[in-house]
């Protein structure tokens, strides 16, 4: 061996870099129609590629989601779970229902599900019949190799029946438009669908996958959601919290007694107004309840998927807000834009008083803005409303508060593993030369990632004044910090309180009117 002196040994050392949060992942559970995929499997990483339409079929509920995922959010992973119809489902149909002979040229405008995605423009001349004008949407509707529904026409009405068996084609909003002379055009509401899939055990295949975020088609069975999330929001040496989203169409007073009956702070229900007139029946923004649930649910993802470009889905006035992080879980959901979606016709909306009544009661919305020129959101919240003794509970009432409180525990939690992977504790000094901890410099490492949540836009810094009173939050936060060691376990209880960052919902002004000085 070719001698070396003197002797040199040099052992690299990891850099102990801050730890981040878990990837981001959404899962989506809905039906399927046919495809590659095995009812009822785990689908991992359905990438950009349309690869959804050959798994589940493309005129499928759950391909329909993914796709408008996918229009939102081209990063984030999507895992799905399709499942095919139950074998005594019932399909709901509709009908268009037109009638006479046309005295002049003109157009008629059909919409089956989705106002933007789902329209039939059908082109009426001069004596045509109800039969042939309802030949041409039946074409138009068989032309659509993404529809939800099939079509047959018989003398003028067209029955459109859901692809998917079960309730969900009881959410699929119809609408028609147009004046033609002496043609009337009606329609009647897609009903009569029945007996879901079997969702009892949905979930066993996700065994310990997390995911933070969860559409959800099935709004006649939240059970087995609620079931499967809220064991997670708090788990033994483990981050598996989630939140679930689901859309539903209804009557005001309807929403309100469903509502009544969920309290989870894993559960996000965004809520439709059901118009029923003659020529339109289904959500005031007419949009299928799981793909608008679903939308919303990718661009969450959007917001919290590290360093992607937020673009339309953010109101910026920061760099840094331009960009999804750690820190997009503080800024409100409210008035966040979606580009597929239009404007509610005049008079359809939700009123101030319903929409407050509906958060109150645990519901949010997807209505216009106030000049008329876009859709937004709402105040998002969950259904959360009392603690398990029934006490109104605020804590995890907006979507803001539960995600901003979840990754400021994520953040505490991965880091301290990072930090601590093989330690000894002491009750006494720290041993010189090794690795250990005690009491004071597990508070001193506690008191560190608060301040770097701080940075984040998680937790409260610094001094201030709140309701008028100064406030140090630095020192408040020292001030409720306790860290024991229990010498014969090994293990330290920190005893903290996260001052979480909260969203600015209003203004309110006192203003006096004076004539001089």
């Amino acid at each position: 061996m070719p001698i070396a002196k003197p002797d040199v040994t040099a052992s690299l050392i990891p850099a102990g870099v801050t730890a981040g949060l878990t990837e981001e992942r959404m899962l989506v559970v809905g039906q399927m129609v046919a495809g590659t995929a095995v009812s009822g499997e785990l689908q991992e990483n359905i990438l950009d590629d349309k690869g959804w339409d050959t798994l589940f079929g493309k005129t499928s509920a759950i391909a329909h989601a993914i796709r408008q995922m996918r229009r939102y959010n081209g990063v984030t992973q999507i895992d799905a779970i399709g499942l095919t119809d139950n074998g005594g489902a019932t399909d709901a149909t509709g009908t268009f229902v037109i009638s006479g002979t046309a005295t002049e040229a003109g157009t008629l405008v059909f919409y089956v599900g989705s106002e933007k995605f789902r329209k039939y423009t059908i082109a009426v001349a001069d004596t045509d019949t109800a039969t042939v004008i309802g030949d041409a949407l039946e074409a138009a509707i068989t032309a659509d190799l993404e529809s939800m529904v099939t079509a047959a026409n018989v003398t003028g009405t067209v029955t459109v029946t859901a692809v998917n068996g079960g309730t969900f084609g009881n959410t699929l909003g119809l609408k028609t438009t147009g004046l033609v002379g002496g043609v009337t055009n009606t329609l009647t509401t897609m009903t009569g669908g029945a007996t879901d899939p079997v969702l009892t055990g949905v979930f066993d295949v996700v065994g310990v996958k997390r995911y933070q975020g969860v559409a959800w088609q099935f709004q006649a069975d939240l059970a087995e959601l609620t079931d499967f999330l809220d064991p997670r929001f708090n788990v033994d040496n483990n981050i598996l919290d989630g939140v679930g989203f689901v859309g539903s169409t209804d009557t005001l007073a309807n929403h309100l007694t469903a509502l009544g009956t969920e309290n989870s702070q894993s559960l996000s229900i965004n809520v439709d107004k059901l118009i029923s007139t003659t020529k339109y029946v289904g959500p005031n923004i007419l949009e299928v309840p799981f793909i608008k649930a679903a939308g919303f649910a990718a661009i969450r993802a959007l917001r919290r998927t590290d360093g992607a470009s937020l673009g339309q889905f953010v109101i910026a006035r920061s760099a840094r807000d331009a960009f999804g992080g750690i820190r997009l879980n503080s800024k409100p959901y409210f008035n966040t834009p979606f580009p597929d979606l239009l404007i509610p016709d005049t008079g359809n909306s939700w009123t101030d008083v319903e929409i407050d009544q509906l958060k109150d009661a645990g519901g949010w919305v997807i209505d216009q803005n106030r000049p008329g020129t876009a859709v937004i959101a709402g105040e998002v919240v969950t259904t959360y409303k009392t603690d398990s003794a029934g006490n109104p509970d605020p804590t995890w009432g907006f979507l803001n508060y539960v995600d901003t409180a979840s990754v400021g525990r994520e953040y505490i939690v991965n880091n301290t593993r990072s930090q601590y992977p093989q330690f000894r504790a002491t009750g006494g000094a720290l041993i010189e030369d090794v690795d250990s901890a005690n009491e004071a410099s597990v508070a001193a490492f506690v008191a560190e990632k608060n301040n770097d949540l701080g940075q984040l836009a998680v937790v409260q810094s610094g001094t201030g004044t709140v309701n008028g009173a100064p406030v140090d939050f630095e020192k408040s936060f020292q001030d409720a910090l306790v860290v024991t060691l229990n010498p014969v376990t090994g293990n330290f209880f920190v005893d903290m309180t996260l001052f979480i960052v909260v969203q600015l919902r209003g203004v309110t002004y006192g203003m006096k009117v004076a004539f001089e000085v």
